[in-house]
């Protein structure tokens, strides 16, 4: 079992991908403790936030399990590469869900579980073709409705996708968000819409030079936000100045200092709006390390609405998905499937809710439409 990192899969995913591989030569048996996460950040040489990612990834999964104080455990029973028990209720596909689908995921199968319900996950490497995706998946597929989360990069994603869902177009979903092109239902969250209307509060406070930081924009998460963001600055005829786009690598990396000279330049702008809560806290220490306050010098907007926002110095301004009306969505849309109907959905977005990192505001929500479905 090689501790030798590379390739351009994340991080958090390779080191999962190596305690799998433990799991299963069997260097660590069912029920066994692995290593401490100290050891494994020695191990694989990365942090102790790559390690936590990789072992939340992996009881996702149904891999391993925490035991409150003790550590992580192998679980006691290995994960089938099938379907256990014969035939599930639904089978979700994914190859690397990023953090909104993962919150999806989680509240789709707390909306089947009550139901008596079983969700299959399926996951399949990253990188792989459409044949060879349809080459690994199980046979015991057969006649399950299938929830596709819909992920990786927004350059020809109707083909991919048309390609991975054509021998099963009659009972596939895609999930997480809709493919223009692609004539298949889809539950999920209006991304661009949501990004959208963080901006558009941002413009209300009065801001006319707004900075972006996001995600891989080739990716589909980061293209959908990035183009909520530009379409809102465009339809307020307000400059979208290509100096002041960032990317989560040129705020995260203390070798890049383009921020910096941004942020402290005589015409700066005078706010950032972030494609999540994490990059948002990022820039706000980052913006407190060149001698600006948030939000009094710079405010800052987040997207994803993370526990942790709402106790920052600053409360930050963020969003809400509608993980839950999604969600609900999904099992009201297997429920025609199964019925032999065909689904009729709307993608939701959810609540802006309003707190201090963009000035005045008191923690409340301003609720969209697509919430309340």
């Amino acid at each position: 079992m090689s501790s030798n990192l590379r390739g351009s899969e994340p991080l958090y995913w390779q080191v999962a991908n190596r305690i799998t591989e433990g799991i299963q030569d069997g260097t660590w048996a069912p029920g066994d403790k692995l290593p401490s996460e100290h050891a494994l950040c020695d191990m694989y040489q990365v942090s102790q936030i790559t390690v936590r990612r990789a072992l939340r990834e992996l009881a996702h999964q149904s891999r391993v399990y925490s035991r409150h104080g003790l550590g992580w455990y192998v679980e006691d029973e290995p994960v089938s590469d099938g379907v256990p028990g014969g035939r599930p209720d639904v089978a979700i596909l994914a190859s690397e869900p990023d953090a909104l689908l993962r919150a999806l995921i989680d509240a789709t199968i707390s909306c089947f579980g009550p139901l008596g319900q079983t969700v299959e996950m399926l996951y399949y490497p990253a990188g792989l073709t459409p044949e060879q995706v349809l080459g690994v998946l199980p046979a015991g597929l057969n006649d399950v409705p299938l929830l596709w989360a819909v992920q990786g990069s927004e350059e020809g994603l109707a083909e991919r996708y048309r390609a991975l869902t054509a021998e099963y177009a009659q009972r596939s979903i895609l999930f997480g968000r809709a493919i223009e092109g692609l004539d298949l239902p889809a539950v999920g969250i209006d991304e661009q819409a949501a990004m959208a209307r963080v901006t558009q509060h941002v413009i209300a406070q009065g801001h006319r030079r707004i900075a972006y930081i996001g995600t891989d924009p080739l990716q589909v998460e980061g293209w959908r936000r990035y183009s909520g963001f530009a379409a809102s600055m465009w339809d307020h005829g307000l400059e979208l100045a290509l100096e002041w786009v960032f990317s989560a690598r040129d705020v995260e990396s203390q070798n890049d200092d383009r921020f910096d000279r941004v942020m402290g330049g005589s015409r700066r702008p005078t706010a950032v709006v972030c494609s999540s809560d994490t990059l948002a806290v990022e820039v706000i220490h980052r913006l407190a390390s060149i001698g600006l306050a948030c939000p009094s010098d710079v405010a800052v907007a987040g997207m994803g609405d993370e526990p942790f926002g709402a106790y920052l110095a600053e409360p930050l301004t963020t969003f809400r998905f509608g993980l839950m009306a999604a969600a609900r969505q999904a099992v009201t849309a297997i429920a025609d499937l199964t019925q032999g109907k065909e689904p009729v959905l709307a993608l939701v977005t959810g609540e802006l809710v309003v707190r201090t990192s963009c000035g005045a505001g008191t923690g409340h929500l301003l609720l969209d439409q697509g919430a309340r479905s």
